[in-house]
This record gives structure tokens, sequence and C-alpha cells, in this order.
């Protein structure tokens, strides 16, 4: 099938975001289609295009540091781990280089984490050699404001539970959703005594949750994680998940377990993977589509 090479476009939003997370970046779809829309003339993003859907992308930007001179920089490139060894990341580079030698720029650079050994190999195929090893160092220059977690008591925060999980079901595709949301009553009833439904605030305002419930005396299923997507990327789902886990552990289950769609939502596949759940049998029949079985062993008895 073939493939096209063209400049990214706020409607490509989506699927870059998607391939971001592949790289280990988490960028929601707004950010992504805010920053395509901000593009001026020293910067360019291009999208490898098959069937409609961008399977890959590059990121090119011209540089001129004060001590180097003018040259540019390749940004990012990512090709669908589905789609990969197809010449797709060769076409992606050799039109990032095109842009840029069209500019003026003499030089391209590259950063590659020492880890990235196949990245690495690729690029060394096609003409870039090691230049020196540097240390990149990080201050944040802002700091933000950190989100609360608690947990769901009244019949207040109930009700801000039950809007979440709303919300929660229309930001998912619909072959993923897990259908009606459940009446204010049903909820508390489901998330007291041994269960429970957490909620994270920022500056008082609840804008994610999570959920955990007994399968049976060992084993607790996290479910229904969720953040509004203006507070992503500020860490309240990694807040809320170690909470989850953290209440799992002190009401003396040995494990927790989860599903999600590794494929569908990478970003949430690598937030679990990061907090060290590993994929499992299923557990559970569910009502959506393929889901991804995952658990995380909280101790022994």
């Amino acid at each position: 099938m073939m493939v096209e090479i063209r400049s990214a476009q706020p409607r490509d939003a989506q699927r870059i975001s998607i391939l971001m997370a592949q790289l280990g970046y988490s960028v929601d779809a707004e950010t992504v289609a805010a920053r395509l829309e901000r593009r001026d003339e020293r910067r360019e993003v291009f999208v490898a295009i098959q069937a409609g859907l961008a399977i890959g992308w590059a990121a090119v930007s011209l540089d001129d540091p004060f001590v180097e001179g003018f040259g540019a920089r390749l940004e990012g490139l990512i090709v669908d781990e589905n789609a990969r060894s197809k010449g797709i990341g060769a076409r992606l580079l050799e039109r990032s280089e095109t842009w840029a030698r069209e500019r003026g720029s003499t030089e391209i650079r590259v950063l590659s984490n020492v880890v990235r050994e196949r990245a690495q190999g690729f690029y060394r195929r096609h003409g870039y050699d090691s230049v020196k090893r540097q240390h990149h160092l990080y201050k944040r220059l802002q700091e933000q404001n950190a989100v609360e977690i608690r947990r769901v008591t009244g019949e207040r925060e109930f009700r801000a539970l039950r809007e979440l999980l709303a919300a929660y079901e229309e930001d998912l595709p619909e072959d993923l959703r897990h259908g009606s949301v459940p009446e204010l009553s049903r909820l508390q009833s489901l998330y007291s005594a041994g269960n429970a439904a957490l909620l994270a605030y920022d500056e008082g305002d609840p804008v994610g949750c999570v959920a955990v419930a007994a399968l049976d005396r060992q084993n607790a299923v996290l479910a229904r994680l969720f953040v509004r997507p203006r507070a992503r990327g500020r860490g309240a789902a990694r807040a809320l998940t170690t909470a989850a886990i953290a209440f799992a552990r002190e009401n003396g289950f040995s494990r927790l377990r989860l599903d999600t769609h590794k494929d569908r939502l990478p970003a949430a596949y690598r937030l679990y993977l990061s907090l060290g759940f590993n994929d499992c049998a299923p557990y559970a029949a569910v009502a959506y589509a393929c889901p991804t079985f995952m658990e995380l062993r909280l101790q022994e008895r």
C-alpha cells in the first residue's frame, strides 16, 4: 500500500499523539494540534500517510546557535511499530534533510538516547556520526501546582465522581466504552467499605478519578482511571494510580488487576508498566473490544 509523505496538519494530531507515546512521551492530541498551529517558517513536521492515517512523523527545525553556526535539528522521528523496516523512516529523514538543505542549513543534528541502540544504528546507516557524549541537565523554571488526591465519601463528591465517569465514557473510543454510567446510589453502594473511589483535585476542582474494588479476598480491580484533557500532563493519572495501589496494599490484597488496551490507549499502558504492572491472563469477561489484562503483585500471602 502506498505511503505519502506530507506536511502534518492539525487533523493528524490524534495519530501523532499515539505515535509520540511509542517514543515514551505523553502528549495529548489537543496539545499536538496547538503546536502544529503555532509552526512558523523555522519548523516543519512531516507525516507518513497510509490509508488515510499517519503511521510516522518527523519534526525538523532550523538551528542557529551562537557558538556552532547555522544548521538544522531533527527534533524527533518515529514510525509505528507495526510499519517499521519498510523504508518509511528513511523517507521521513530524507524529506527532513531536504527541507533543511533548501533553507541553507549546512548540517543537521539529532539527539538519541544512549539506550536507543536501534535508532542510533538507523542514523548511522544514513550517514550520521557520533560527535560527542553530553549530559543533559534539567531545571524547572515554573513550579506546577500538585494535584491533591482524596477518597470519595460524601454525596457532593459522589456527584463529582459521576460527572467525571460520564466524561470518561465520552472520551473513550465508542467500542471501548463501558456502557451507561451508574446512578448516584449505585456508586455510593459500590465504593464504600472495602472498596474506594478517589478524586484528583486541581486548586479545588475535581479533574480526575479512579476506583478500586474487590474481585475476591486476594484480588482487587483498578478501574475508571480518567483525567480531564485540560488537566493532563501534570501527573494526575500517576498520582491517582499510586494512591489506588496504596489503598489496595493497605487493605490486604495480594494483587491489583486492571484492563486497558495497549494499542488504542498507549499512554495508559505505559503508565501501568512504569508502575510495575505486567500483562496477565484474562481474569473476567468484558463487554468492550480487545482488552489488555494486567496485574501488579502487592504482597505474597
